[in-house]
């Protein structure tokens, strides 16, 4: 189940599992956050609340942006293909 706030769970698992861990956003934000802080001064934020307000802004509209996304007919990659023969017609 998707939730529209959080994305639904990251990596959902289909075995039971009643705890999905992290959401979508969650791992946005993360993502969001390793990029400022991985510049050398942060991108001008003072604080690491003000890093972390920054991340989870980014992430939500990472979130609105993927909602505003036309669907994909993308066909899912069997495990046993390799990453290069999915990208073939």
């Amino acid at each position: 189940m998707i939730d529209k706030k959080t994305g639904g769970p990251a990596f959902p698992c289909k075995f039971g599992v009643k705890d999905n861990g992290m959401t979508l956003r969650d791992y946005f934000a993360a993502k969001a956050m390793a990029g400022i802080c991985g510049h050398r001064d942060t991108w001008g934020f003072p604080s690491s609340q003000a890093i972390s307000k920054q991340a989870y802004d980014i992430a939500d509209s990472m979130l609105e942006a993927r909602d505003k996304l036309p669907p994909t007919n993308a066909k899912p990659v069997p495990r046993s293909a390799s990453w290069a023969s999915a990208l073939r017609p």
